[in-house]
């Protein structure tokens, strides 16, 4: 530009006839400056669903996690140095402030003047972080107050509202702007995933629709920001298909579905154009490298092209750096962890809990109907493997034992939906048996007919922790019976008569009540239905509940249940007996 401004001069100085020329020069070079070409090459790493994973370690189970996100912060220092910082863009989906007894410390105990979470998303550095629907199960004061005035990025949120005065919590999206390119980064939650939230916790909260809400903050970005690249990082899963197809969006990172999509996963849009889709797998298995090229000719750009990779994180080594950073924030989780809070009188086993009556369960049925005063108790065996041993009970074992946190709800059910829940709960844990020699537990078969072996040993249908027993009332469970006719409830615990037609108010979680299990499939309920039943929602969670049992039984003395069996006799023991050996359970 300085050189043609040199040559005009030139002109200009050897005649008054070169001046006309002055004018269309200059307009040539303005325009050759306006349509100059810029290109900026990016690469994002994003996580999602990480529930908890700060710390290398687990520290109820004091075993070290095969990815955390002290594996992810050494992936970032080597994309980093190969790409350099500016170049670099890091994003955390929905799902992050919960799952871990870290999270569950600082969430509910002064521990330190700062939160874990937002110690470590600043010290990684990280662009942009969003609200997932579990984050909203830990307590508002925490989500709403403490994490939005210690994150040093922005938290995102764009169909949250506050109910009363109708107004946006969060900020919607977020503006990058680097090597000369803007990037819009949106995010919002979906609220069907938001079902397990108890009233208590969903109070005040209003939840707009989220493909209308997507569309209406896209179109607006769109419209005052326009950016050169648009990412809509939605806590929702490609289950969705609804707001898969909301025009102007280039990427979508997703979550919550707790499953990846393959590399590379592009689709069309409904005005046709390909967009760019990827989820990682959860808990920091995997994270997101997305290679982003942006191309501009002047103002407008010419080119996107971006193609996306899943990165497994278990091979990645230990940042040992991040490690010593927050080696104190795991010294005082660990202090919280070890107070004592009650004692036990004998050792509670927990491969009981796997194939029939249990101490475990019959502890938590007595932490519910103890809480609640119910007529009836249902429970899921939440626990995490592992035997409690007799004596101190510690703030670890409770942690151990509700792995799986949530809201105790009492809820009016008929005696014949509480028959057709159980139904469908056993007529998942228990094989129908015709001898003895056959399977107790409902195993997945491979081809051959032959219980399928995992990663983590035999494969069941329904997983142990969603396995179901009820108290207050006497039951038989039939596993030579075809599923759905197995149970035969007898009477009530306290010698009363069982009517089918009778109103009962029962205890159980809030995972039960809201879908957890697929058990109220049977009963055709879903979230409205279930709130429209509840007599009582407790307004402590679950553990806090558990804690408050154990200091006022500051003795407990375990007893397996006593109220229900497994028929025939015969086949439940062989059966159990021959399970046992595949689970190498002795």
């Amino acid at each position: 530009m300085t050189r043609v401004f040199r040559r005009l001069l030139t002109f200009f100085s050897e005649g008054p006839q070169l001046l006309s020329c002055l004018f269309p020069v200059c307009a040539i070079a303005v325009s050759c400056d306006d349509n100059s070409v810029s290109e900026a090459d990016f690469t994002i790493l994003y996580v999602t669903d990480v529930h908890g994973r700060l710390l290398p370690s687990e520290l109820d189970t004091l075993h070290p996690h095969a990815m955390s996100m002290a594996h992810f912060s050494s992936y970032v220092k080597q994309v980093r140095d190969d790409c350099g910082s500016e170049q670099t863009i890091l994003l955390c989906g929905g799902n992050l402030n919960e799952g871990q007894p870290a999270l569950y410390a600082y969430n509910t105990s002064v521990i330190g003047p700062e939160h874990i979470s937002p110690l470590v998303l600043n010290y990684m550095g990280f662009d942009a972080v969003a609200l997932g629907a579990r984050d909203l199960s830990i307590p508002r004061s925490v989500w709403r107050d403490t994490l939005p005035s210690q994150f040093k990025m922005p938290f995102l949120c764009g169909n949250l509202k506050d109910e009363t005065s109708d107004k946006d919590i969060f900020p919607a999206y977020a503006i990058l702007r680097r090597q000369g390119m803007k990037i819009a980064v949106v995010s919002l939650v979906d609220p069907n995933d938001c079902r397990y939230l108890s009233p208590d916790e969903s109070r005040g909260l209003k939840f707009d629709d989220l493909t209308q809400s997507t569309r209406k903050w896209v179109k607006q970005i769109i419209k005052t920001e326009a950016p050169d690249y648009v990412i809509a990082m939605l806590a929702a899963g490609s289950r969705n298909q609804s707001i898969l197809s909301v025009p102007g969006i280039d990427l979508y990172l997703l979550g919550s579905d707790h499953r990846s999509l393959t590399d590379n996963d592009f689709r069309l849009n409904e005005k046709r154009d390909s967009v760019l889709f990827a989820e990682p797998l959860p808990r920091l298995r995997e994270c997101i490298r997305v290679y982003l090229h942006l191309e501009k000719l002047g103002k407008r750009v010419i080119s996107r092209k971006a193609e996306s990779h899943r990165i497994p994180l278990d091979k990645c080594p230990i940042d040992d750096e991040y490690v010593s950073a927050f080696s104190r924030c795991e010294q005082d989780v660990a202090q919280y962890l070890n107070r004592p809070v009650g004692t036990l009188s004998a050792s509670i086993p927990y491969n009981d809990a796997i194939f029939g009556p249990s101490a475990l369960l019959n502890l938590m049925h007595d932490v519910q109907l103890w809480a609640t005063g119910a007529d009836v108790s249902i429970t899921n065996n939440c626990a995490g493997r592992g035997n409690f041993n007799a004596g101190a009970f510690s703030m670890r074992d409770v942690l151990r034992l509700y792995r799986r946190n949530g809201r105790l709800w009492v809820v009016k059910m008929t005696g014949d939906e509480i028959c057709r829940f159980l139904e469908a709960a056993v007529g998942v844990q228990y094989n129908k048996m015709s001898s003895p020699n056959d399977h107790l537990l409902a195993f997945r078969l491979n081809e051959i007919h032959e219980v399928q072996i995992g990663r983590n040993g035999p494969e069941l249908i329904q997983p142990v922790s969603d396995y179901c027993s009820v108290a207050g009332l006497r039951y038989t469970v039939d596993v030579s019976r075809p599923i759905g006719s197995r149970v035969e409830i007898h009477g009530r615990s306290d010698g009363g008569v069982f009517c089918p037609k009778d109103t009962f108010c029962v205890a159980m979680s809030d995972y039960l009540a809201c879908g957890g299990g697929g058990y109220v499939r049977s009963l055709e309920w879903n979230r409205a239905m279930a709130m429209q039943r509840i007599v009582r929602s407790d307004t402590h969670d679950m553990r806090s509940l558990f804690l408050n049992f154990i200091q006022a039984n500051s003795a407990y003395s375990p007893n397996v249940q006593r109220n229900w069996s497994v028929v025939p006799v015969k086949y439940y023991e062989n059966g159990k007996m021959r399970d046992a050996r595949l689970f190498k359970i002795h």
